[in-house]
């Protein structure tokens, strides 16, 4: 019979395996303009994405948002994922952040 390999829950709920822990990201700041107008804006590094183990938590000023109300883009082509549209203008006192795997 195989052996199965343990696997730790860290406190944020990513998975930590293989030393993917290294990497993780909690309560980054979105970088943009955050003006009303502005909808796009940028994480410091591509994040890594295949759910449902890696995902990008996106909060809105400490709500989580559904994945309805943001999209994970690439700022440009071949670069990775590091940029996230929300459906929303957020203005001068709203704040984004987001919970990732850097890529």
């Amino acid at each position: 019979m195989p052996i199965k390999k343990p696997v730790a829950v860290g406190s944020n709920g990513f998975l930590e395996e293989f030393g993917i822990a290294d990497s993780e990201r909690l309560n980054v700041a979105l970088i943009g303009a955050y003006d009303g107008v502005n909808q796009d804006f940028l994480l410091p590094e591509p994040a890594m994405y295949a759910p449902p183990r890696y995902v990008v938590r996106v909060y809105h000023n400490g709500r989580r948002l559904w994945s309805g109300e943001y999209q994970l883009l690439e700022n440009v082509p071949g670069g990775g994922l590091d940029c996230v549209r929300v459906i929303f203008a957020p203005t001068t006192s709203s704040k984004l952040f987001a919970d990732y795997v850097a890529a």
